[in-house]
């Protein structure tokens, strides 16, 4: 924010507050801190209210505010739910290793040579990770890639979803999986 050339920064601030009763009241509010002829100054931009009662909304207003600001909004580790966890760390070090060991050079060369019409490499390179990994048939490899993070594997976003009925994706996999058999070619 900027107030007449002076930048200005906006934070949260809790103010203990007595009440007539004489009860503690404790209230959130965000403060602006500004600049005005070279002195410190603050001012209350919003009062949020009671801290007791924020209490139960405050992850609500935190992804109102994500919302607003055209952000995804978050999942909180006290939600006590994992949306999705996917394992990466085989992959990687295998494909730092094939690329080390210059087999992607030489895979791509001898796709060149044969005249291959798809980018082959990354099934084969993908087959020799699952071995490495978790040793799956050629349609197994589907349910393998449900459980690691292989964006851009090269087939239908479905037959690697777990959304979709058994059949289906067992249809889907017959389909894709020659595309694993003819990279072995």
């Amino acid at each position: 924010m900027t107030i007449a050339g002076e930048e200005a920064m906006a934070f949260i601030r809790t103010v203990k507050v007595k009440t007539s009763s004489g009860k503690i009241e404790e209230y959130v509010r965000i403060v602006e801190s500004y600049r005005d002829k070279g002195r410190q100054k603050q001012r209350v931009i919003a009062h949020l209210g009671n801290i007791e009662s924020l209490k139960n909304d405050a992850k609500k207003i935190v992804n109102g505010l994500l919302r607003v600001a055209g952000e995804k909004s978050l999942t909180f580790a006290s939600d006590g739910r994992l949306l999705r966890a996917k394992e990466y760390g085989v992959r990687f070090a295998a494909e730092a290793l094939w690329n080390e060991l210059g087999f992607d050079r030489l895979v791509k060369k001898r796709l060149r040579q044969s005249k291959a019409d798809l980018d082959y490499s990354r099934w084969i390179r993908m087959m020799v990770v699952n071995k490495l990994s978790d040793p799956e048939s050629k349609l197994g490899i589907f349910r393998w890639l449900n459980r690691v993070w292989w964006p851009g594997h090269g087939f239908q976003e479905k037959v690697c979803s777990e959304s979709i009925d058994l059949e289906e994706q067992l249809e889907l996999s017959r389909i894709e999986v020659m595309k694993l058999y003819r990279a072995m070619n």
